[in-house]
């Protein structure tokens, strides 16, 4: 079947899992002897890398300011440690750092971008605001040459890892309009945590796996009393009903062969959005009835990434099925805020459910999502341009530095765990600790750094870590497909978001509250298509047939 041997192909060389990841928590491939961290890598962190940043016969006395936007998730203070190392790595660089929000990060950046106050660099995070940008003019085209030129690290490291399509993702008419963010192999799949201390209060002497078994679960969390508090005030789980309506419960549809946020193939051999895809309808069927039953948070329709947090760490529910393997490690805050306030709390990770027919398995987001983008005004100057390219190919590609902009300076804000990982100190696994020290800045992004580099924030353990988030019968690439919409003209996505996309989130939370019965599925499937679904879905179905095409030139130039 087409798309089989070529996506697979393309998800060894291309997406990532984005720069979401955790100091102490994330994972990589195997780098080379310069970047690793034995004490053979040079001891004065990035200093041959400065040197060649720096250049020969520039003018010292010159200041460029470079501003730069990045979302983040605490504060970061107007003047921080982390901005001082910034800009100390190349003389002549001085950096103003937007720190945005990161769930107001684009309803702050939009209006500055059309009143023409562009960064130099921003991190994007959004397809749909990448083609928007291009077609306004926002964003400025650099040659591939002096990419090469400038950048020749970080151009090598991604030839190195087969990553060389993922320029696509930022190529436009022959020029390149910023920096693909790329994982390696690995790409940190969903994994579902357990309270296994709760599990052993209500009977249960192992984590659920099927189905059945989760169910099982969720009922004893909610009406056997598995805090022994007394109070009936326990679920099995919650939902991010508020900011993740898409992806809600994932693992739970992939025990019917789709996830409800990805192009899936489908029985007739052609793709199909989520819950479009009949399997869905199985999965929102269970998903209501555990709803009806009273084992899902009733409030989930109001909860983010936040509230999830909170009511696990309160211990009001028992599972948390939005997670990553390192969101259930020490030093990370979702760990970290359960024990700070239980500290009796055992936490463990588990397989995703296997449904009748035994599919299984948990989503990810493939290897790229993510760029570092170029304003328009960074082209003004081609010495500052030369430096800004020069400064980007040392941080995401010289391991200690980028290191001590992500997780601070070792010793003082992290060490290194048994597994030869960076572990950040507990008063610093909380973003809100961390103004002064600005390790919030490049957090949730704005380091495009490389799969080598990833590969050295994970320790000895990582297969045991991640080993249930490989599992499985679901494999991006081959059966659903989490990159289609990058290459999607923007018109084809405009449109969608217009009035489809609304309807779609609406319709899968009223489903499984019940407000809309499933009787009505097939008329939501119509309506959906009629309201912009079906122009969406032969847009995908042909880029999933021409994504060879589309990836030659980028492999073309850098290869």
């Amino acid at each position: 079947m087409k798309g089989k041997k070529l996506l697979s192909l393309l998800m060894c060389t291309l997406l990532a899992a984005g720069a979401l990841g955790a100091c102490g928590q994330e994972a990589g491939e195997s780098g080379g002897e310069s970047r690793n961290q034995s004490s053979e890598v040079k001891e004065s962190s990035g200093t041959e890398s400065q040197e060649a940043a720096q250049g020969e016969g520039t003018n010292e006395e010159q200041t460029w300011q470079v501003t730069l936007a990045v979302p983040v998730n605490g504060p970061v203070d107007e003047k921080n440690e982390t901005l001082d190392y910034l800009n100390s790595l190349v003389p002549g660089l001085e950096f103003k750092i937007e720190a945005i929000e990161i769930g107001s990060y684009w309803d702050i950046l939009n209006p500055r971008l059309a009143s023409g106050e562009i960064p130099d660099i921003f991190h994007c995070h959004s397809d749909s605001m990448y083609r928007s940008y291009l077609e306004q003019g926002v964003l400025g085209g650099v040659a591939p040459e002096l990419i090469k030129e400038c950048m020749p690290e970080f151009v090598s490291d991604l030839k190195e890892c087969d990553a060389t399509g993922a320029w696509s993702l930022v190529l436009d008419n022959g020029l390149i309009y910023g920096l693909p963010i790329v994982t390696g192999e690995r790409t940190y799949n969903f994994t579902n945590g357990w309270r296994m201390d709760w599990l052993k209060a209500v009977g249960i002497d192992k984590v659920p796996e099927t189905v059945e078994e989760y169910e099982e679960a969720f009922t004893r969390f909610t009406f056997n009393d598995p805090d022994g508090n007394g109070v009936d005030d326990t679920y099995g789980t919650t939902l991010r009903g508020k900011d993740s309506t898409p992806n809600l419960f994932p693992s739970l549809f992939g025990a019917y062969g789709i996830f409800p946020g990805m192009w899936n193939l489908a029985e007739d051999g052609t793709l199909k959005f989520g819950i479009t895809d009949p399997r869905g309808k199985e999965a929102l069927e269970k998903l209501h009835s555990w709803y009806e039953k009273g084992l899902i948070d009733p409030e989930f329709i109001s909860v983010d990434g936040v509230g999830r947090t909170e009511k696990w760490a309160n211990s009001k529910v028992g599972a948390l099925v939005d997670t990553t393997y390192y969101n259930l490690q020490p030093g990370d805050a979702i760990y970290d805020g359960l024990l700070a306030l239980t500290p009796e709390a055992e936490v463990v990770s588990g397989p995703a459910p296997k449904g009748e027919d035994g599919d299984y398995g948990y989503m990810n987001w493939g290897r790229y999502t993510n760029r570092v983008v170029f304003g328009k005004t960074l082209l003004a100057d081609e010495e500052k341009l030369k430096k800004v390219l020069q400064l980007y190919d040392l941080i995401s590609t010289d391991f200690e530095v980028c290191a001590r902009l992500r997780c601070g300076v070792e010793g003082t804000h992290w060490e290194y765990n048994e597994f030869r990982v960076p572990q950040k100190f507990s008063a610093y696994s909380d973003a809100a600790n961390n103004g002064p020290s600005g390790l919030n800045t490049f957090w949730q992004g704005g380091i495009p750094y490389t799969p080598i580099v990833g590969d050295l924030f994970e320790g000895s353990n990582i297969e045991e870590l991640n080993k249930y988030g490989k599992e499985g019968t679901l494999v991006n690439g081959e059966n659903y497909f989490s990159y289609l919409g990058k290459f999607v003209p923007d018109e084809v996505g405009t449109a969608y978001k217009a009035e489809a996309d609304t309807l779609y989130k609406t319709n899968f939370i009223d489903f499984i509250t019940g407000a809309r019965p499933l009787e009505e599925y097939d008329a939501f499937v119509e309506e959906w298509m009629a309201a912009g679904g079906e122009a969406y879905t032969k847009a995908h179905n042909e880029c999933w047939q021409n994504i060879e095409t589309i990836m030659a030139e980028a492999e073309s130039i850098f290869n």
